[in-house]
């Protein structure tokens, strides 16, 4: 397969970059604290991990639209309203997994 040139230009992920780093800094023998991949060194609490079943028991078990579930982006909004006095539509909240998704 020929690859279009411009590809040669695309540098690689900077929280790729980080992790990698962190991760060798860790191997020898560095206590490192890694905020570049949002991936828990912790236990997931049991309160969200029994929400988490209970989603699952109510079928809850497929992708959810790509801005978010209604609910959640309402949620938001009355987050905003309540704690920065900022009011805003359920059409202007994105809910995504991380920054580069909602791009």
């Amino acid at each position: 397969m020929k690859l279009a040139q411009r590809i040669t230009s695309i540098k690689p992920s900077a929280t790729l970059t980080i992790n990698t780093k962190a991760q060798e800094l860790r191997a020898a023998g560095r206590q490192i604290v890694s905020l570049a991949v949002g991936e828990p060194d912790f236990r997931t609490p049991e309160h969200v991990c029994e929400a988490a079943r209970q989603a699952m028991e109510q079928g809850f078990t497929r992708y959810t639209p790509v801005p978010g579930i209604p609910e959640l982006r309402t949620a938001v909004c009355g987050y905003f309203r309540d704690f920065y006095g900022v009011d805003s539509a359920m059409d202007n909240v994105v809910v995504t997994n991380g920054g580069k998704q909602s791009l």
